[in-house]
């Protein structure tokens, strides 16, 4: 198995001019095209692009969040792995990946390529109030009619915890959220898709969320409330829609 490997590594700051609190961050960039087999050209690209802490909030908070980075990297292709550190998700991925799929591949005709592709980015967007937004973007194609992609958002504190809905909004609240939701979603799709565009899917607060100096944007991944032909959805709520159901 031959291997060709681009690796990039840098440190940044990100901090916040109203206060104190600021974290540095190191950037895991590769790119990998992995040779399936010796005596056939079928591969496997890799393409990572991905930002994770290297400090300014606790050893546990550190590690729970960049745990959680590799988790969702490696769920959405229905890889698993236990202490492993970002730095070796590109080989954690390209090696689990064949590994899972030798038998296809060896029983394949020649006439059938695999050419498959993953690509993972992720980065911290700018902070709101005491509030740390990330978003992690995950694409991959592995075979069938056409790829996949998910994106997945973290929020959090000061303490580097992460939060939900619990944490934001008052108790008794979600019925309201959820029509703030439904109202928000019902102008997305007449203005995007056509007033002949029929909702079949109810519209739910599903703690995937970033945050901006003027909203808390909901992400909403393929098929999750439309057909995949319309991709990946991000619907604002205005945080002064919001101001009477936070806490």
């Amino acid at each position: 198995m031959k291997k060709i490997t681009i690796l990039g590594l840098f440190v940044s700051l990100l901090f916040a001019f109203s206060c104190t609190t600021k974290i540095t961050t190191s950037k895991l960039q590769s790119q990998d095209s992995v040779l399936i087999s010796e005596n056939r050209q079928d591969s496997l690209d890799l393409n990572f692009d991905l930002e994770y802490i290297v400090s300014g909030f606790s050893q546990d908070a550190i590690k729970a969040f960049n745990d959680s980075i590799v988790y969702q990297s490696l769920a959405v292709i229905g890889l698993d792995a236990n202490e492993l550190a970002v730095e070796n998700l590109a080989d954690c991925i390209s090696d689990n990946l064949i590994k899972a799929n030798r038998e296809l591949y060896d029983n394949a005709e020649e006439s059938v390529g695999a050419s498959w592709s993953y690509y993972v980015a992720g980065e911290f967007l700018p902070k709101y109030e005491k509030y740390f937004s990330y978003k992690l973007y995950t694409e991959s194609y592995l075979g069938g009619a056409h790829g996949i992609s998910n994106t997945r958002c973290f929020v959090l504190n000061n303490d580097g915890k992460v939060i939900s809905e619990e944490d934001l909004f008052k108790e008794g609240t979600e019925e309201v959220l959820n029509n703030l939701l439904e109202s928000v979603a019902q102008k997305y799709f007449k203005d995007n898709v056509g007033d002949d565009y029929v909702m079949d899917q109810n519209v739910r607060a599903n703690s995937n969320f970033y945050m901006t100096d003027e909203a808390l944007v909901y992400v909403f991944n393929p098929y999750e409330i439309a057909p995949y032909y319309l991709g990946t959805i991000e619907l604002s709520l205005p945080w002064k829609d919001l101001k009477s159901l936070l806490k």
